[in-house]
């Protein structure tokens, strides 16, 4: 994924899922499943294999905002919102802040948002 070969990533995520039974390792290969067909704009496979990664680990920031994002770009906010308020619970900061700042421009308006409020959504204001 991080050398942009996102078609490529997907195949070998795909054949590993294909074959894992374990959990954490399953887990993890689905939350970079979804940031692969994120970044193929392939959002309504996103969502679902999002969920499946959700479900798995939804204590896991990643899991549950890569799932948001495909929600945003889908415009489904009430399921946003839901994935939105579990992550806030999570008391994510820093770096976590910092992915979803990066985000804001682009998806916030997909759901009615301004940018401030898509970063609040996950992160609570510390100002």
């Amino acid at each position: 994924i991080t050398a942009g070969e996102f078609a490529r990533a997907e195949s070998l995520l795909r054949s590993f899922l294909d074959s894992s039974t374990n959990q954490a390792s399953r887990g993890n290969a689905l939350v970079n499943l979804v940031r692969s067909l994120l970044r193929q704009r392939r959002f309504d496979e996103a969502a679902e294999v999002g969920e499946e990664a959700y479900s798995t680990m939804p204590d896991e920031f990643l899991a549950g905002y890569n799932l948001a994002v495909a929600l945003a770009w889908l415009g489904n906010r009430e399921r946003f919102e839901e994935i939105a308020t579990h992550i806030r619970r999570l008391h994510c900061d820093g770096w976590m802040r910092d992915v979803v700042e990066t985000d804001s421009e682009n998806l916030a308006a997909k759901i009615g948002y301004s940018p401030s409020e898509f970063v609040t959504a996950f992160v609570p204001n510390t100002n």
